[in-house]
């Protein structure tokens, strides 16, 4: 069989997102299908890191594809020749975009539709290619995954003329990390906010992420329980994030709040491993990866009870209104109760066992020959 693949995001040495599922899922679907001629489609030079194995070939394909115009022309008026001129018999697109125009049948990954319930968070010209793309995109692909049950169920509900079955093929835990041993807390405590104790919240950085919520729920934490507890906030600035600026610099425990920035992954795991919980308090997610991470270090979670979120945590934190800061901050000084995080940790054993990596790659193969074999 001949697989063509959107290998769009796979670009750079740290994936996010999207890009990081595109990357877990097709490296193992390179090994699990020797027999099967991959082509990967890039919009850019790619490394060679992204070519998982000797079936794999990259084609970098112009134009660039990163503003909706040259989606379009990508997707539309590029790629769908390739794809004729390769005689690929499926095409997998993990960023939920496929080509109209071509008679290739598409296997299609969708993560969320955050732009039909944040429109005004959405820069003008990417909501309007949303609105009226997508929609397209789900009806024409031959198969559907989501990310979780929730992103099902919200494309039943938003594209309610969608007949076909979605399947739910969730994210992974980073299967490396293991939680950090008490030299290595003390270690990251020292490297990373002085040897204080600390929370953290993890992310790209824009509204939806509700960081000011965050940050005041700090402000009340550190109000009420007067702890030398600092907040380091991870994330690279995404959008509409002048604001979180403003509320670090007119909190009155500003020194105790951190921009870190992006991080790479092993740097990920020292802070958030050693911090005393994860703040995900997240308007809207599609998943919310940060809350494996934070469960297989072993961290317990203080997260939004909107979305995805109630779905992939579970009993393994502490669930809250987003918009209740005073609840957050409670919920910050009940997850460092002892016997509270040891619950927290068998049940995040637990819950981790549904999220495997693996597993989910295995799936999509199943998926590739019950339907286009």
């Amino acid at each position: 069989m001949k697989i063509a693949v959107n290998a769009r995001l796979l670009f750079g040495n740290q994936l996010e997102g999207v890009a990081r599922y595109t990357h877990e899922i097709n490296r193992r679907l390179v090994q699990l299908r020797p027999q099967d001629e991959f082509l990967f489609c890039f919009d850019r030079p790619f490394l060679d890191q992204y070519i998982y194995g000797s079936n794999v070939s990259g084609k970098v394909i112009f134009p660039a594809a990163r503003h909706p115009i040259l989606w379009y022309t990508w997707f539309e008026w590029v790629l769908p020749g390739i794809l004729r001129r390769w005689k690929a018999d499926v095409f997998i697109s993990q960023d939920a975009h496929l080509p109209l125009r071509s008679k290739v049948p598409t296997l299609l990954t969708v993560h969320d539709l955050a732009y039909a319930h944040y429109p005004d968070q959405v820069p003008l010209s990417v909501r309007m290619f949303y609105q009226r793309y997508v929609p397209k995109f789900i009806r024409k692909a031959e198969v559907i995954t989501a990310v979780s049950q929730y992103t099902k169920t919200d494309i039943l509900d938003k594209i309610p003329e969608v007949e076909k079955e979605i399947h739910v093929i969730p994210n992974g835990k980073p299967q490396s990390w293991e939680p950090l041993s008490g030299d290595e807390k003390d270690i990251a405590l020292k490297k990373w906010s002085s040897g204080k104790p600390f929370f953290c919240t993890l992310g790209s950085i824009h509204p939806r992420k509700n960081i000011l919520g965050t940050i005041e729920a700090f402000n009340l934490f550190k109000e009420k329980y007067k702890t030398e507890h600092e907040l380091l906030i991870i994330g690279r600035m995404a959008w509409q994030s002048s604001p979180v600026q403003k509320a670090i610099s007119q909190s009155p425990y500003k020194t105790c709040i951190h921009m870190m920035g992006f991080q790479p992954n092993e740097s990920v795991r020292e802070i958030l491993g050693a911090s005393d919980a994860l703040l995900f308090l997240s308007f809207f997610e599609g998943f919310g990866v940060p809350l494996l991470e934070a469960m297989q270090l072993d961290v317990p979670l203080v997260y939004s009870d909107q979305s995805s979120l109630p779905e992939v945590a579970g009993a393994a934190g502490i669930p809250v209104d987003p918009n209740d800061q005073a609840a957050a901050a409670e919920a910050m000084h009940l997850v460092l109760k002892e016997d509270i995080r040891r619950k927290f940790s068998l049940e995040a054993k637990a819950r981790l066992e549904k999220y495997d990596w693996d597993q989910s790659a295995r799936q999509v193969s199943n998926l590739i020959d019950q339907y286009f074999s």
